[in-house]
């Protein structure tokens, strides 16, 4: 295919993106798919259909998935009245799909079956998934019903969030510690004496909420802790993280807000920003949403990396930082959403998401799938629901054993 016709089929998809696209145009992509099937223009349709983020509900992206997509595009039946498309460029489609990539969506759901529309589908979350491969288990195991995080206190009093009450849970000084009618904790007051608390949300917790003493408010995922003072004494306002967390931070100029875990600092002025920093990922990412952050790896001295808004820092356990322009923001902020968000995952990416949001192990027997998973889906589901979707790719299978989980 040469350049004009790649132009013109980048045209086209940009059509179906504004719903603008007519039957005519269809034919002519078609026409131009057809004419082009190349590993260049497989890319390209790919490509766009990861840049508009549609998903399909863990699936294998294998390149063979693609090609059938593209195979089944060129075959459908556009003038099937069930689809009832208008002629007119711009119109609303009122219709079975009530969105103009119906051509490539009909294409999918005739080569596929029905539950392949979710292909086509802008990042839908399953609540309840459809029926996938059976799980051989003994029992199941639930998402989180409620948070089990607990504050230990400077004193090596500890408050269990759950079972706390709401109101002022304690004073420490002249800073109360409040919990809302919402579950948030909130720090209230001053003082002069420097103390730390550290709020602990461990795995198989929900999402739990903290407003810090100067109001910048922190969320943490499940398997995750921070360490911060009672009240922010000084030129500084310094905390401490493991796992992952989102932060908005309060604007104070006159005092940066620093974010320290292991091989790196973030610091910030006021913004907001998430840090994934498991310790059995392979990077440390910093993700920033809004405002700006400055991100030191301490293995490179004084040397720092500035973000702006929809960039990504990872820092590598050697100290040595990947700078991405244009991560998947959807995806990165998916757990605050209560989604998992998959856009080629390996399984063992997957499986270390599933082991901190239900508190299980995981355990792989024999060689392991080199597959790729993309694919939205509540949190709110059993874990046997995932599992059952995952393995409707047929690359791997599972058994569920008490809070364990082999993947074979």
């Amino acid at each position: 295919m040469n350049r004009a016709s790649e132009e013109r089929v980048t045209y086209l998809l940009e059509r179906i993106r504004q719903e603008k696209i007519t039957p005519t145009e269809c034919d002519e992509l078609a026409a131009l798919v057809k004419e082009g099937q190349d590993p260049v223009v497989l890319n390209q349709i790919r490509t766009y259909f990861e840049r508009q983020q549609i998903r399909t509900p863990l699936v294998n992206a294998s390149d063979s998935a693609w090609q059938n997509m593209l195979t089944g595009i060129l075959s459908v039946d556009k003038h099937d009245s069930a689809f009832d498309i208008p002629e007119e460029a711009g119109t609303v489609v009122h219709g079975r799909f009530r969105r103009t990539w119906w051509y490539a969506a009909a294409a999918v759901i005739i080569l596929a079956g029905a539950s392949a529309w979710f292909y086509l589908q802008p990042r839908q979350v399953i609540e309840k998934p459809a029926v996938g491969q059976p799980i051989a288990k003994h029992t199941d195991v639930a998402a989180p019903a409620a948070s089990l995080a607990t504050i230990n206190l400077a004193n090596g009093q500890q408050i269990g969030l759950d079972s706390a009450g709401k109101g002022t849970l304690t004073a420490i000084g002249n800073v109360q510690v409040i919990k809302l009618d919402d579950g948030r904790i909130v720090y209230q007051g001053e003082t002069d004496k420097p103390m730390f608390n550290t709020l602990v949300n461990p795995r198989g917790s929900r999402v739990v909420d903290i407003t810090l003493a100067d109001g910048s408010r922190v969320w943490l995922n499940a398997g995750s802790s921070i360490t911060y003072p009672v009240a922010f004494i000084g030129k500084e306002r310094n905390v401490t993280m493991d796992g992952e967390a989102y932060f908005e931070v309060a604007h104070d100029a006159a005092r940066p807000f620093r974010v320290a875990k292991g091989e790196a600092q973030v610091q910030v002025l006021g913004t907001r920003f998430n840090v994934n920093a498991y310790d059995d990922e392979p990077v440390m990412s910093v993700t920033l949403l809004e405002g700006s952050v400055a991100v030191k790896p301490l293995e490179k001295g004084d040397r720092k990396y500035l973000l702006k808004p929809g960039q990504q820092s990872q820092i590598g356990k050697n100290g040595e930082v990947n700078l991405q322009f244009h991560p998947d923001l959807e995806e990165t902020m998916a757990w605050k959403h209560d989604k998992f968000i998959f856009t080629g995952n390996s399984i063992q990416a997957v499986m270390r998401q599933l082991e901190k949001w239900y508190d299980v192990k995981v355990e792989y027997k024999g060689p392991v799938s080199g597959e790729e998973f993309v694919g939205v889906i509540s949190r709110k589901a059993n874990v046997s629901e995932i599992l059952s979707m995952l393995g409707e790719t047929h690359t791997v299978s599972f058994e569920i054993e008490g809070k364990k989980i082999v993947v074979k």
